[in-house]
């Protein structure tokens, strides 16, 4: 995944995030398959999916903590209010 490509998902929502993440991982999983029935020559592919995978992850965690920062930050002003 390229950093472009990543900068494209970090403006995107949660539910796209969670959507392309089972995308890939179905992804890997065919790969795998095919890694260990010799169909496939480039493993390296497999790998490279995992990391994606790991990427996405972490940029939806980030979304859902700031999420949950902005609600709390909205509770604490109208416990103020």
């Amino acid at each position: 995944m390229k950093k472009k490509e990543i900068d494209q998902w970090k403006v995107k929502s949660v539910a796209e995030l969670t959507k392309r993440i089972i995308e890939l991982e179905k992804e890997r999983a065919q790969g795998l398959v095919q890694v260990k029935m010799g169909k496939v020559k480039n493993v390296h592919n497999v790998a490279r999916i995992k990391k994606d995978i790991a990427r996405l992850k972490t940029i939806e965690q980030i979304m859902k903590l700031a999420q949950m920062a902005q609600k709390a930050d909205s509770k604490e002003q109208n416990a103020t209010n």
